[in-house]
């Protein structure tokens, strides 16, 4: 599963695991029987760790070197913030559902797939790009690799 963002790119990795996590959405969050939640739940992790997975990654390679060690990590801690309020959400979600908690899980996880690919998809594609560059520091060069 590595070589695979490696081969398309981070940015289309992202996208396409967040938008085949939607069709396993009913799977994972309707399902009654053991084996088909167990199906669901595999499928779905394979779907995130596909999107999510990538992510950090795809951070570093976006940035310029003198921020890489800063603002991937500030961003995602943002995102941290953001989803601090998701088992709130779910929560009020269902309630309003008649405790439907399956419909809450499935609204948030579809919202969320749809939001991250629209997002990654107005970014840049790294693919191949090499983390190197030149950081002045107190008037002397210093070449990093990472």
């Amino acid at each position: 599963m590595a070589h695979f963002p490696k081969k398309i790119g981070r940015k289309k990795a992202i996208i396409i695991a967040a938008l085949l996590s939607l069709p396993v959405i009913p799977l994972w969050a309707f399902s009654s029987g053991v084996w088909t939640i167990g199906l669901g739940a595999f499928l779905m992790q394979l779907m995130v760790q596909g999107a999510w997975g990538v992510v950090p990654s795809y951070l570093t390679e976006l940035v310029p070197a003198n921020t890489r060690a800063v603002l991937p990590g500030f961003v995602y801690q943002l995102g941290n913030l953001l989803a601090s309020v998701n088992a709130t959400l779910q929560a009020y979600i269902a309630e309003s559902n008649d405790h439907n908690y399956g419909l809450a899980m499935a609204v948030v996880a579809g919202t969320v797939a749809i939001v991250i690919a629209v997002l990654v998809s107005f970014g840049r594609d790294t693919r191949g790009k090499v983390l190197s560059g030149e950081i002045k520091s107190s008037g002397a060069k210093v070449h990093t690799n990472a």
